[in-house]
């Protein structure tokens, strides 16, 4: 760290301010790799040599000081007449400052912005943007597009990153080159930084002769955020693998309670490892009670809590002084997220922190709807089985992590085929978070995705989610993120451009996406890329070139037009011969060429229409494939055997049973679109058994393809 930054900073801070003048602010630019422009307290030293200067109040309670006649362009020689009506208009409490004029192109692309702001979630993120005083309207107007966002905490290449990013276009290649140095810099340094330094901002900086040099600086002080330690995996590994669990809460009439009961047994855990607490009974459902967690005969693995949220203070309470559980799951809702039950979730946090110093249980709630593990054999998720037909048997290798119960319900009840290994709902995180789950998931290997909806991450979890989500992309897994809220970063949006440009939402995208993550921007976006995530696990794209099929001309062009991020391969000389022949066999090797994307007509039969899609898959150019089959045409089984006509897509000729066939012959990803209503349903479903994934609209499946594909191909690198 700058001994100079160091010594200014906590000078600032016992004396209380929470800003820096701007020339200390100048100080903390030269520190990150700025070139800063001459410039002098005036009346305390020799004006910078140059013939215009800029003169500027120095005041810590001005934060725009432009807005505030603070800020004049003047001839050198007038610059003691500006400095004495400024002073004399202002009162600043430190007098003005004399700055050499650097000549420079106003606005986008001549001005440009790079802030560090620190982060309940995250901790220290950087934000480069285009700058000047239009930064946060251009901000706003090009969306996560505007700005390049990313903690310094995890690897970044930043050249490849600049390179990638819109904006930076419209630099020259040694402005671009400077700006990598810069922002190099900048994630380099930016750990050595005081503690105290809660937002830092040049805006703006230019480029004079391929040198960032940074003209205007703002400083802003803050406290040190208080991060939780990550919790014990130990404890965790008891709640997801419980040997005995306890449950609280169950009345002899059908509440929330009982269903837990019923559940827990009916997933298959054995009732003599269970007890309830309840008073005046011997048993409910053939399970043992016991009057109260005192009477507990140990400490069980796993207690479940579905009590008023009054009854729960005490209730904790007992259960950490008496040692009576290693964990807890807080069903009880009224905690925190109620108007005016601020007090009892701070009571309960703090019950729950005075027994983590005596080895006390980790807490997943409150407000959630519980955890369903197939390692652990019991579902605690207190709905009605009749309401809810999760699949049983297979065990996928996925952990869904939510804060909505109802959320994690929704989606697997679209995907009725997926097992998960965990579905973990955690309520208002009042103890477990979503990342300290993610964590303990990262070190299952038998977990390959992770599929998590996070409405707000506590302090620190930002990071340790990120951290999480990079082990597990590092050995190969996915994990998908959907954001709930559109938080936005409140007062320091009124001191900086850095905090409306970066506010939280786009810091948790960028970041999650920085350590590998895919961000679902829709809830319809989420199912289907956690439909794409599971049933293509087993294949990893070479790269981003697609080969295209239909046999519809709109959607070859709907395809071309949704391609986005991917690009068309080139067949080679073997796959155009093949396709030439599939082509001739097909009966329209006359009026279609063999090209990308590859239209086969309504007039390709089933035979030949899976011909020439094995032809593309097969062609070494292609990484990915799209077919889309438009089913009405008479040339093709697609219906399901019925009455009246003469087909069935069960037939092992059909185009469904064909392109199932195919899923084995080749390990590239590919996906197949059914522009069709629900009479084509069983088709769909042929082919999704087979382990690929059917869409219904041919530009759906291109994008999402797309989104999915560029994740696992950065992840390669």
């Amino acid at each position: 760290m700058s001994g100079q930054v160091a010594a200014v900073v906590a000078a600032a801070v016992a004396a209380g301010h929470t800003t820096l003048y701007e020339d200390q602010a100048y100080a903390v630019a030269g520190y990150l790799g700025f070139t800063v422009p001459a410039h002098v307290i005036a009346g305390e030293g020799s004006a910078p040599v140059s013939s215009r200067v800029v003169v500027k109040v120095r005041d810590r309670t001005i934060a725009h000081k432009a807005a505030a006649g603070g800020v004049q362009i003047a001839d050198a020689d007038a610059a003691g007449e500006v400095v004495a009506d400024m002073g004399s208009d202002l009162q600043p409490d430190g007098g003005c400052l004399v700055v050499e004029h650097i000549p420079h192109e106003s606005g986008f692309p001549g001005e440009w912005l790079v802030g560090i702001r620190r982060t309940d979630a995250f901790g220290t993120i950087v934000t480069v943007a285009p700058g000047g005083s239009s930064a946060e309207w251009l901000g706003g107007a090009l969306g996560s597009y505007g700005s390049l966002t990313f903690s310094p905490g995890l690897p970044i290449d930043v050249g490849s990153a600049i390179d990638a990013w819109g904006p930076a276009t419209a630099l020259s290649d040694a402005d671009r080159a400077a700006l990598v140095a810069l922002v190099d810099d900048v994630a380099a340094r930016v750990a050595g930084l005081p503690d105290e330094i809660a937002e830092f901002e040049v805006n703006p900086f230019v480029f004079v002769d391929g040198v960032p040099v940074a003209l205007d600086a703002l400083c802003r002080l803050g406290p040190v955020a208080q991060i939780s330690e990550p919790r014990s995996a130990e404890a965790i590994d008891h709640m997801l693998v419980p040997r005995t669990i306890a449950i609280v809460g169950v009345s002899e009439r059908i509440n929330p309670g009982r269903l837990i009961l019923r559940n827990v047994l009916g997933f298959g855990f054995s009732p003599d490892r269970v007890t309830v607490v309840k008073s005046g009974v011997d048993q409910i459902d053939g399970v043992a009670c016991v009057p109260d967690v005192a009477s507990l005969p140990g400490p069980v693995d796993l207690l479940v809590v579905a009590v008023g949220a009054g009854a729960v203070p005490a209730l904790l309470s007992d259960v950490i002084e008496g040692n009576r559980a290693r964990s807890v799951i807080l069903v009880s809702g009224g905690l925190g997220e109620a108007e005016g039950s601020e007090d009892a979730e701070d009571q309960v946090r703090q019950i729950i922190a005075s027994g983590r110093s005596r080895g006390g249980p980790v807490v997943n709630g409150a407000n959630c709807l519980g955890v369903r593990s197939v390692p652990g054999g019991y579902d605690t998720l207190f709905i009605p089985p009749h309401k809810w037909h999760p699949a049983r048997g297979v065990g996928h290798p996925v952990a869904v992590i939510a804060q909505s119960g109802a959320l994690a319900l929704s989606r697997l009840d679209r995907i009725p085929w997926l097992d998960p290994r965990y579905v973990i709902t955690v309520g208002n995180q009042i103890d477990l978070t979503v990342g300290d789950h993610l964590a303990h998931v990262a070190s299952d290997p038998a977990v390959e995705i992770a599929a998590c909806y996070v409405e707000g991450f506590r302090p620190g979890d930002g990071m340790r989610f990120a951290e999480a989500t990079r082990a597990i992309t590092q050995r190969g897994g996915q994990v998908l993120l959907l954001l709930g809220g559109r938080t936005g970063a409140g007062a320091d949006s009124a001191v900086s451009h850095t905090a409306s440009i970066a506010g939280d939402q786009t810091v948790a995208r960028a970041v999650s996406e920085q350590a590998g993550a895919m961000v679902a921007d829709s809830l319809e976006e989420f199912d289907d890329l956690l439909r794409l995530m599971v049933l293509l696990r087993g294949r990893r794209p070479k790269g981003v070139s697609v080969g295209l099929v239909s046999n519809a001309g709109f959607e070859s062009v709907a395809m071309a037009d949704a391609l986005g991020p991917l690009e068309l391969a080139g067949f080679g000389d073997e796959t155009i011969v093949t396709l030439g022949n599939a082509l001739g066999t097909a009966g329209v090797a006359e009026i279609v060429s063999a090209r990308n994307p590859l239209d086969l007509t309504p007039i390709a039969g089933d035979r030949p229409f899976a011909d020439a899609v094995r032809s593309v898959l097969t062609d070494p150019g292609v990484d990915l494939a799209v077919v889309g089959c438009v089913p009405f045409t008479g040339a093709l089984q697609t219906l399901a055997a019925g009455t009246g006509y003469e087909e069935d897509v069960g037939d092992p000729e059909s185009i469904a049973s064909l392109l199932a066939d195919l899923a084995d012959e080749t390990d590239i990803p590919w996906v197949v679109a059914i522009d069709a209503g629900p009479a084509y349903d069983p088709m769909a479903s042929a082919i999704e058994s087979a382990g690929i994934p059917v869409f219904r609209a041919a530009d759906r499946a291109v994008e999402i393809l797309g989104k999915w594909a560029v994740t696992r191909v950065v992840a390669r690198l």
